[in-house]
């Protein structure tokens, strides 16, 4: 509670720029957009009873917590990878499970969708490592709103022990992540692991022009990224994921452009923009699902998850001056990235029901982003009811609701929208909606809410 008390004091001062302000347009960022960031902080200056203050004063409190926790490394896991090396990442996988019956020595099986809570335990280093990116995340928004060199500090120290620091650094590779106990000693798949890294680099990039790190250190974290893009380029682990027809594919590529990016390493990035482009091709159907992440126990996570991978390629692309969001349309029909917001659109709406299997029965709050960016680009009226609705039904204190963009999606003129508009079920989806409970159904809020009706 005393920090909380504390947070709100600080927080009822005007924030200043911080210096990351003047570094913002030369990092290709996937997860948020910076100017999006700019007016949060002008609401919390210019509104004390905003959503976005209060959600601002979580985060701080939140990003208070984390200043006396301890700063972790890749040493700590009580286990050993099968390297021999400690300082090698290890962990199995998120669905291996020991076999019923089997015995203390039985190979593990695979459960999709349920998350063994081994996983994330001591022995293996995937719960300390993904604690450790939210840490940076926190700390680094932190800093970002409120300019106190302190969350700057403690960010800068985790990202020294795990990434820089030649006696605690992770070595840059994942071939020894997503271990299936008494079956491998690695899975190609676990590359997935370093798709947190991605949207870690965004929050770093706040962190620039801070005491969080001297040039040199940060010149030997942009080394340490170009050598794991140069790992995921020519081992053997990566070149059967860059095969994955799935996510997996997809998240390989975002990680080989953003990873080679922030290493400095623009040719290679640029090099992998026909995968991109293959895999826009390749995972997405003519109604814009994705049939493999269909297929999952866990669906409808899986087909946001998904679509996630392909709008951090359209922004990483729209950086090096290339653009996916309008691959796939042919004389008049929508783009291929339009159809997948087409499709998703009545499944936030209640308009329809999801078609796969849905063991998390709520929604990826990811979500969110990917239509505040996909909105950003297409900018129809759905988008926006989508992106209004769960604004506002997130907890106050949610900070992607709340403190990574604006709570709603401008609308586009209709003279600027994609042609053929008639093409797309994005535009009928308000009538839908109203149809549908006018007919009597059960409506979701965000049916009700999209059909003109109080929630």
């Amino acid at each position: 509670m005393t920090r909380l008390v504390l947070a709100l004091i600080f927080i009822m001062m005007p924030l200043a720029a911080t210096a990351a302000d003047g570094h913002l347009s030369a990092h290709a960022f996937s997860s948020f957009e910076p100017s999006d960031l700019a007016w949060v902080k002008n609401q919390i200056n210019s509104d004390r009873n905003s959503s976005e203050r209060r959600a601002l004063i979580e985060l701080v409190a939140k990003a208070d917590a984390r200043l006396a926790s301890k700063v972790t490394s890749v040493l700590d896991k009580r286990g050993i990878a099968p390297s021999g090396k400690k300082q090698d990442f290890y962990s199995i996988g998120a669905y291996s499970w020991p076999a019923p019956d089997g015995g203390d020595r039985a190979p593990y099986i695979r459960r999709d969708g349920f998350k063994n809570p081994e996983a994330y335990g001591s022995e293996y280093d995937k719960g300390r490592f993904n604690a450790m990116v939210n840490d940076v995340n926190t700390l680094s928004l932190a800093y970002y709103y409120t300019n106190d060199s302190k969350y700057a500090v403690k960010a800068g120290a985790l990202l020294r022990s795990w990434f820089i620091s030649p006696k605690t650094r992770m070595n840059p590779n994942f071939r020894h992540a997503a271990v299936q106990p008494g079956v491998n000693d690695g899975y190609y798949g676990g590359i997935i692991e370093g798709v947190v890294l991605i949207e870690m680099l965004d929050y770093v990039q706040l962190l620039e022009g801070s005491n969080a790190l001297s040039t040199s250190e940060y010149s030997s974290l942009r080394t340490w990224f170009s050598q794991l893009s140069t790992w995921l380029v020519s081992s053997e682990f990566g070149l059967r994921e860059r095969r994955s027809g799935n996510n997996h594919g997809s998240w390989y590529t975002a990680q080989v452009m953003a990873f080679s990016l922030y290493g400095g390493n623009r040719a290679r990035a640029v090099s992998m923009l026909d995968l991109a482009r293959r895999n826009l091709r390749d995972q997405f159907d003519s109604e814009g699902k994705l049939p493999r992440e269909m297929k999952r126990s866990n669906s409808f996570m899986y087909a946001i998850y998904g679509l996630r991978s392909f709008i951090a390629l359209a922004r990483i692309s729209e950086h090096l001056g290339h653009s996916l969001w309008q691959e796939g349309s042919d004389e008049g029909s929508p783009a291929t990235l339009q159809k997948a917001f087409d499709y998703l659109t009545p499944f936030f709406s209640g308009a329809r029901n999801w078609e796969g299997q849905m063991i998390d029965k709520d929604y990826d709050p990811y979500a969110i982003q990917i239509f505040r960016l996909g909105g950003a680009v297409y900018g129809t009226r759905s988008f926006n009811d989508v992106v209004t609705y769960l604004v506002q039904h997130r907890g106050s204190s949610d900070r992607i609701a709340h403190l990574l963009g604006r709570p709603s999606v401008k609308v586009k003129p209709a003279s600027r929208l994609p042609p053929n508009p008639q093409t797309s079920i994005l535009f009928p989806v308000r009538e839908s909606a109203q149809r549908h409970c006018l007919a009597g159904r059960m409506c979701s809020p965000l049916a009700r809410f999209m059909a003109g009706e109080p929630t």
